[in-house]
Protein backbone atom coordinates (compact mmCIF):
# COMPACT_ATOMS: atom_id res chain seq x y z
CA UNK A 1 0.00 0.00 0.00
CA UNK A 2 2.88 2.39 0.67
CA UNK A 3 4.07 1.89 -2.92
CA UNK A 4 0.60 2.80 -4.18
CA UNK A 5 0.54 5.87 -1.92
CA UNK A 6 3.92 7.00 -3.27
CA UNK A 7 2.85 6.38 -6.84
CA UNK A 8 -0.26 8.53 -6.28
CA UNK A 9 2.09 11.44 -5.54
CA UNK A 10 4.33 10.70 -8.52
CA UNK A 11 1.22 10.72 -10.72
CA UNK A 12 0.30 14.31 -9.81
CA UNK A 13 -0.33 16.67 -12.69
CA UNK A 14 1.49 19.33 -10.63
CA UNK A 15 5.16 18.51 -11.32
CA UNK A 16 6.89 20.23 -8.39
CA UNK A 17 6.91 17.83 -5.46
CA UNK A 18 9.15 15.91 -3.11
CA UNK A 19 8.22 12.80 -1.11
CA UNK A 20 9.54 12.23 2.39
CA UNK A 21 8.72 8.75 3.68
CA UNK A 22 8.99 8.57 7.47
CA UNK A 23 9.44 4.94 8.46
CA UNK A 24 8.29 4.50 12.06
CA UNK A 25 10.41 1.51 13.10
CA UNK A 26 8.70 -0.93 10.74
CA UNK A 27 9.69 -4.57 11.11
CA UNK A 28 9.11 -5.68 7.52
CA UNK A 29 10.77 -4.81 4.21
CA UNK A 30 9.21 -1.33 3.90
CA UNK A 31 12.58 0.52 4.07
CA UNK A 32 14.06 -1.65 1.33
CA UNK A 33 10.99 -1.17 -0.87
CA UNK A 34 11.15 2.61 -0.47
CA UNK A 35 14.91 2.68 -1.04
CA UNK A 36 14.42 0.82 -4.31
CA UNK A 37 12.02 3.54 -5.46
CA UNK A 38 14.35 6.30 -4.27
CA UNK A 39 17.23 4.81 -6.25
CA UNK A 40 15.58 5.95 -9.47
CA UNK A 41 13.90 9.12 -8.14
CA UNK A 42 16.04 11.55 -6.07
CA UNK A 43 12.92 13.42 -4.97
CA UNK A 44 11.95 10.44 -2.78
CA UNK A 45 13.65 10.64 0.61
CA UNK A 46 13.49 7.97 3.29
CA UNK A 47 13.92 8.97 6.93
CA UNK A 48 13.96 6.15 9.47
CA UNK A 49 12.83 6.90 13.02
CA UNK A 50 15.09 5.21 15.56
CA UNK A 51 14.38 3.55 18.88
CA UNK A 52 10.84 2.79 20.00
CA UNK A 53 7.94 3.66 17.70
CA UNK A 54 6.82 7.22 18.33
CA UNK A 55 3.48 6.88 16.58
CA UNK A 56 1.98 8.88 13.69
CA UNK A 57 2.67 12.29 15.22
CA UNK A 58 6.40 11.66 15.54
CA UNK A 59 6.59 10.25 12.02
CA UNK A 60 4.78 13.24 10.51
CA UNK A 61 6.97 15.60 12.50
CA UNK A 62 10.08 13.90 11.11
CA UNK A 63 8.76 14.60 7.62
CA UNK A 64 7.63 18.15 8.40
CA UNK A 65 11.05 19.20 9.64
CA UNK A 66 12.70 17.96 6.44
CA UNK A 67 10.12 19.30 3.97
CA UNK A 68 11.40 22.15 1.79
CA UNK A 69 8.26 23.05 -0.13
CA UNK A 70 5.99 26.07 0.17
CA UNK A 71 3.06 23.72 0.74
CA UNK A 72 2.85 20.64 2.97
CA UNK A 73 0.81 17.50 2.40
CA UNK A 74 0.47 14.77 5.03
CA UNK A 75 -0.36 11.34 3.61
CA UNK A 76 -0.84 8.04 5.43
CA UNK A 77 0.72 5.02 3.76
CA UNK A 78 -2.63 3.36 3.13
CA UNK A 79 -4.36 6.30 1.39
CA UNK A 80 -4.13 7.78 -2.10
CA UNK A 81 -4.06 11.24 -3.67
CA UNK A 82 -6.04 11.77 -6.87
CA UNK A 83 -3.97 13.06 -9.84
CA UNK A 84 -5.13 16.70 -9.86
CA UNK A 85 -5.02 17.28 -6.10
CA UNK A 86 -1.90 19.45 -5.96
CA UNK A 87 -2.71 21.33 -9.18
CA UNK A 88 -6.18 22.28 -7.93
CA UNK A 89 -5.15 23.19 -4.39
CA UNK A 90 -1.96 25.06 -5.29
CA UNK A 91 -3.94 27.10 -7.82
CA UNK A 92 -6.46 28.03 -5.12
CA UNK A 93 -3.74 28.94 -2.61
CA UNK A 94 -1.87 31.03 -5.19
CA UNK A 95 -5.09 32.84 -6.07
CA UNK A 96 -6.28 33.30 -2.48
CA UNK A 97 -3.33 34.53 -0.44
CA UNK A 98 -5.60 34.89 2.62
CA UNK A 99 -6.23 31.12 2.69
CA UNK A 100 -3.98 29.02 4.93
CA UNK A 101 -5.34 25.57 4.07
CA UNK A 102 -6.99 24.32 0.88
CA UNK A 103 -9.03 21.16 1.13
CA UNK A 104 -11.17 19.01 -1.11
CA UNK A 105 -13.56 16.11 -1.18
CA UNK A 106 -12.39 12.65 -0.11
CA UNK A 107 -13.87 9.34 -1.22
CA UNK A 108 -13.91 6.37 1.16
CA UNK A 109 -13.06 2.83 0.10
CA UNK A 110 -14.45 0.01 2.25
CA UNK A 111 -12.32 -2.98 3.23
CA UNK A 112 -14.13 -5.06 0.59
CA UNK A 113 -12.94 -2.64 -2.12
CA UNK A 114 -16.24 -0.85 -2.68
CA UNK A 115 -15.96 2.94 -3.03
CA UNK A 116 -18.50 5.47 -1.80
CA UNK A 117 -18.45 8.18 -4.46
CA UNK A 118 -19.98 10.84 -2.22
CA UNK A 119 -17.70 13.12 -0.17
CA UNK A 120 -16.70 11.44 3.10
CA UNK A 121 -17.34 13.00 6.51
CA UNK A 122 -17.94 16.74 5.94
CA UNK A 123 -15.41 17.27 3.16
CA UNK A 124 -18.27 18.11 0.81
CA UNK A 125 -19.22 21.15 2.91
CA UNK A 126 -17.85 24.62 2.22
CA UNK A 127 -16.31 25.64 5.53
CA UNK A 128 -14.05 28.64 6.04
CA UNK A 129 -12.77 27.66 9.50
CA UNK A 130 -12.02 24.44 11.36
CA UNK A 131 -14.22 25.39 14.33
CA UNK A 132 -16.88 24.95 15.54
CA UNK A 133 -17.16 21.67 13.57
CA UNK A 134 -14.00 20.24 15.18
CA UNK A 135 -15.79 20.21 18.53
CA UNK A 136 -17.93 17.39 17.14
CA UNK A 137 -15.49 15.41 15.01
CA UNK A 138 -12.39 15.66 12.88
CA UNK A 139 -14.50 16.38 9.86
CA UNK A 140 -11.93 15.72 7.12
CA UNK A 141 -9.23 13.11 6.48
CA UNK A 142 -5.46 13.47 6.72
CA UNK A 143 -5.28 13.38 2.92
CA UNK A 144 -7.96 16.06 2.36
CA UNK A 145 -6.07 19.32 3.12
CA UNK A 146 -2.97 20.96 1.70
CA UNK A 147 -1.32 23.31 4.21
CA UNK A 148 0.54 26.48 3.42
CA UNK A 149 3.99 26.44 5.02
CA UNK A 150 3.25 29.56 7.06
CA UNK A 151 0.47 27.81 8.98
CA UNK A 152 2.46 24.62 9.65
CA UNK A 153 5.25 26.81 11.03
CA UNK A 154 2.77 28.50 13.36
CA UNK A 155 1.21 25.21 14.45
CA UNK A 156 4.65 23.87 15.29
CA UNK A 157 5.54 20.32 16.22
CA UNK A 158 3.03 17.51 15.92
CA UNK A 159 1.41 16.46 19.22
CA UNK A 160 3.07 13.46 20.84
CA UNK A 161 -0.12 11.66 21.92
CA UNK A 162 -0.41 8.32 20.15
CA UNK A 163 -4.14 8.50 19.41
CA UNK A 164 -6.02 11.54 18.11
CA UNK A 165 -2.87 13.48 17.26
CA UNK A 166 -4.32 14.51 13.88
CA UNK A 167 -7.46 15.94 15.50
CA UNK A 168 -5.27 17.73 18.03
CA UNK A 169 -3.02 19.15 15.27
CA UNK A 170 -5.96 20.57 13.34
CA UNK A 171 -7.48 21.96 16.54
CA UNK A 172 -4.30 23.95 17.12
CA UNK A 173 -4.63 25.29 13.56
CA UNK A 174 -8.24 26.20 14.29
CA UNK A 175 -7.20 28.06 17.42
CA UNK A 176 -4.82 30.08 15.25
CA UNK A 177 -7.80 31.19 13.12
CA UNK A 178 -6.54 29.32 10.04
CA UNK A 179 -8.55 30.29 6.97
CA UNK A 180 -9.91 27.47 4.80
CA UNK A 181 -11.23 27.13 1.27
CA UNK A 182 -12.42 24.11 -0.68
CA UNK A 183 -11.61 23.32 -4.29
CA UNK A 184 -15.03 21.61 -4.51
CA UNK A 185 -13.65 18.52 -6.23
CA UNK A 186 -12.47 15.05 -5.21
CA UNK A 187 -8.81 15.10 -4.22
CA UNK A 188 -8.09 11.87 -2.33
CA UNK A 189 -9.16 8.34 -1.43
CA UNK A 190 -9.27 7.10 2.17
CA UNK A 191 -8.87 3.32 2.23
CA UNK A 192 -10.18 1.01 4.91
CA UNK A 193 -8.59 -2.43 4.98
CA UNK A 194 -8.32 -5.61 7.02
CA UNK A 195 -4.66 -5.09 7.99
CA UNK A 196 -3.36 -3.52 11.19
CA UNK A 197 -4.30 0.15 11.56
CA UNK A 198 -3.15 2.54 14.27
CA UNK A 199 -6.65 4.03 14.36
CA UNK A 200 -8.51 0.74 14.20
CA UNK A 201 -11.53 -0.02 16.35
CA UNK A 202 -10.83 0.34 20.05
CA UNK A 203 -12.39 1.52 23.28
CA UNK A 204 -11.60 5.20 23.87
CA UNK A 205 -12.79 4.97 27.46
CA UNK A 206 -10.22 2.61 28.98
CA UNK A 207 -6.51 2.55 29.78
CA UNK A 208 -3.91 4.66 28.03
CA UNK A 209 -6.29 5.48 25.18
CA UNK A 210 -8.58 7.19 27.67
CA UNK A 211 -5.67 9.31 28.93
CA UNK A 212 -4.78 10.28 25.35
CA UNK A 213 -8.44 11.04 24.67
CA UNK A 214 -8.51 13.44 27.62
CA UNK A 215 -5.34 15.21 26.45
CA UNK A 216 -6.93 15.56 23.02
CA UNK A 217 -10.12 17.05 24.48
CA UNK A 218 -8.17 19.64 26.47
CA UNK A 219 -6.47 20.82 23.26
CA UNK A 220 -9.79 20.89 21.38
CA UNK A 221 -11.50 22.93 24.10
CA UNK A 222 -8.67 25.42 24.57
CA UNK A 223 -8.35 25.87 20.81
CA UNK A 224 -12.10 26.33 20.35
CA UNK A 225 -12.07 29.08 22.98
CA UNK A 226 -9.13 30.76 21.21
CA UNK A 227 -11.07 30.51 17.95
CA UNK A 228 -13.94 32.41 19.55
CA UNK A 229 -16.55 29.63 19.70
CA UNK A 230 -19.26 30.75 22.13
CA UNK A 231 -20.25 28.65 25.12
CA UNK A 232 -23.72 27.17 24.85
CA UNK A 233 -23.67 26.63 21.08
CA UNK A 234 -24.85 23.27 19.75
CA UNK A 235 -21.29 22.16 19.12
CA UNK A 236 -20.26 23.14 22.64
CA UNK A 237 -23.22 21.23 24.06
CA UNK A 238 -22.19 18.14 22.11
CA UNK A 239 -18.67 18.55 23.45
CA UNK A 240 -20.00 18.95 27.00
CA UNK A 241 -21.90 15.65 26.92
CA UNK A 242 -18.77 13.87 25.72
CA UNK A 243 -16.71 15.42 28.52
CA UNK A 244 -19.24 14.25 31.07
CA UNK A 245 -18.76 10.67 29.88
CA UNK A 246 -14.97 11.03 29.82
CA UNK A 247 -15.02 12.53 33.32
CA UNK A 248 -16.93 9.53 34.69
CA UNK A 249 -14.60 7.07 32.94
CA UNK A 250 -11.45 8.83 34.20
CA UNK A 251 -12.81 8.94 37.74
CA UNK A 252 -13.68 5.25 37.68
CA UNK A 253 -10.11 4.41 36.64
CA UNK A 254 -8.66 6.49 39.45
CA UNK A 255 -7.51 9.55 37.48
CA UNK A 256 -9.16 12.06 39.78
CA UNK A 257 -7.32 15.20 38.62
CA UNK A 258 -8.05 14.56 34.94
CA UNK A 259 -11.64 13.64 35.80
CA UNK A 260 -12.13 16.99 37.52
CA UNK A 261 -10.65 18.76 34.48
CA UNK A 262 -13.03 16.96 32.13
CA UNK A 263 -16.03 17.73 34.35
CA UNK A 264 -15.00 21.39 34.58
CA UNK A 265 -14.83 21.59 30.77
CA UNK A 266 -18.27 19.99 30.53
CA UNK A 267 -19.79 22.51 32.92
CA UNK A 268 -18.02 25.49 31.33
CA UNK A 269 -19.16 24.54 27.83
CA UNK A 270 -22.81 25.08 28.80
CA UNK A 271 -22.14 28.76 29.40
CA UNK A 272 -24.46 31.13 31.24
CA UNK A 273 -27.41 28.74 31.06
CA UNK A 274 -25.56 26.38 33.36
CA UNK A 275 -25.11 22.63 33.20
CA UNK A 276 -28.20 20.38 33.27
CA UNK A 277 -29.41 18.61 36.40
CA UNK A 278 -27.60 15.29 35.82
CA UNK A 279 -24.19 16.96 35.57
CA UNK A 280 -24.83 19.18 38.58
CA UNK A 281 -26.01 16.21 40.63
CA UNK A 282 -22.92 14.23 39.64
CA UNK A 283 -20.68 17.18 40.49
CA UNK A 284 -22.28 17.38 43.92
CA UNK A 285 -21.78 13.63 44.35
CA UNK A 286 -18.03 14.00 43.69
CA UNK A 287 -17.90 16.58 46.48
CA UNK A 288 -19.74 14.30 48.89
CA UNK A 289 -18.05 10.92 48.32
CA UNK A 290 -14.97 11.81 46.28
CA UNK A 291 -14.21 11.85 42.57
CA UNK A 292 -13.10 8.24 42.18
CA UNK A 293 -15.99 6.78 44.18
CA UNK A 294 -18.51 8.87 42.25
CA UNK A 295 -16.98 7.77 38.94
CA UNK A 296 -17.12 4.08 39.85
CA UNK A 297 -20.74 4.44 40.95
CA UNK A 298 -21.66 6.31 37.77
CA UNK A 299 -19.93 3.82 35.46
CA UNK A 300 -21.63 0.94 37.26
CA UNK A 301 -24.94 2.71 36.75
CA UNK A 302 -24.11 3.38 33.08
CA UNK A 303 -23.74 -0.36 32.49
CA UNK A 304 -27.32 -0.99 33.58
CA UNK A 305 -29.52 -0.30 30.53
CA UNK A 306 -32.58 0.39 32.68
CA UNK A 307 -30.87 3.18 34.64
CA UNK A 308 -28.30 4.66 32.32
CA UNK A 309 -27.05 8.22 32.69
CA UNK A 310 -27.25 10.24 29.47
CA UNK A 311 -23.96 10.27 27.54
Amino acid sequence: MVVEAIESVRAQTWPHWEIIVADDVSNDDTPQVVESLAASEPRIILVRCSGKSGGPGAAREAGRTLARGEFVQYLDSDDLLLPEKFERQVALLNERTDVDIAYGWTKVQASDGGIDHSPGKRTGHDLTSLFPALLVDRWWFTSSPLYRRRITDRIGAWPTIRWGQDWSYDSIAGGLHANLASVNAFVSLHRHHAGDRQTGAFDWYRGEKLLAYHDLQVTIFESAVKAGVAYGTLEMLHFARLQFKIARSLAAEGHAKMAREALAMAMAAYGEGGAPVDIRVYHRLTQLIGTSAAGKLAVLRDRRPWSRLPS
